[in-house]
């Protein structure tokens, strides 16, 4: 569909680019670009899979290693009790 549409991009400062293009996904600059969503904390823009800045996502990937560990622990203790 052609027509008028504006670059939804999220700019580092929290504004939309707002540039007009003919892409409904954004501008030439912008269409490939990672989709960034503000950080669930303090609201700064980022393309994390936890939907966290760098500084906030610590404790969920510690979280995440942590299970692992212990996901890993459990079944090294199941697999010695069934042999």
């Amino acid at each position: 569909m052609i027509g008028e549409y504006s670059c939804n991009y999220l700019l580092r400062t929290g504004f939309v680019y707002g540039r007009t293009c003919h892409r409904p996904e954004g501008c030439f600059e912008h269409w490939k670009a990672k989709s960034r969503i503000p950080c669930k904390v303090c609201g700064k823009p980022t393309s994390s899979e936890p939907g966290l800045c760098k500084k906030h996502a610590n404790s969920y990937y510690v979280t995440q290693y942590i299970n692992r560990l212990r996901d890993r622990a459990l079944g090294a203790i199941a697999t010695e009790q069934e042999i």
